[in-house]
Formats: structure tokens, C-alpha cells, sequence
């Protein structure tokens, strides 16, 4: 195995550890906001509105959350 070969599988190593490790955030956070009072969720979506919040790749479970329970339409 060539030095080439070595870090394209070390660097395929790490982009998949990173992909499992984004998705087992995601899925916790899902989890996590489903047990949040509709007034905290409404606090989150104010925060990611005025670009307080710092996570934004979770604004689309917030998004979700909030048409789950009937606060937004559906788009």
C-alpha cells in the first residue's frame, strides 16, 4: 500500500466516523426536543431566526417539531 493509498484511507476513515458521529447528534436531538414544552421550542426557533443558536444543521428538526405539532403549516 502506497502512501497515496494510506491517507485516502484514513481520510475515508475519518469522513465516515464523522457521518456516524453527525447522525448519532441529529438522532439525539430529535429525541431530545421531543420531550421540550412548546414555549422552548419556540425559544429555539427565535434563536436560529436571529442567528443566536449556534447549531443550524438542527433547524430543520426544529422546523419538523414544530409542524408536528400543529405550531407552523406545512411549507
Amino acid at each position: 500500500m502506497g502512501l497515496f493509498e494510506v491517507f485516502k484511507f484514513i481520510g475515508d476513515t475519518a469522513v465516515s466516523f464523522m457521518g456516524s458521529e453527525i447522525e448519532t447528534m441529529v438522532r439525539n436531538y430529535k429525541r431530545e426536543i421531543r420531550y421540550k414544552s412548546d414555549d422552548e421550542v419556540r425559544e429555539i426557533a427565535r434563536k436560529i431566526e436571529n442567528g443566536e443558536y449556534p447549531n443550524t444543521q438542527f433547524t430543520p428538526i426544529v422546523r419538523e417539531e414544530m409542524r408536528r405539532r400543529g405550531m407552523i403549516g406545512r411549507d
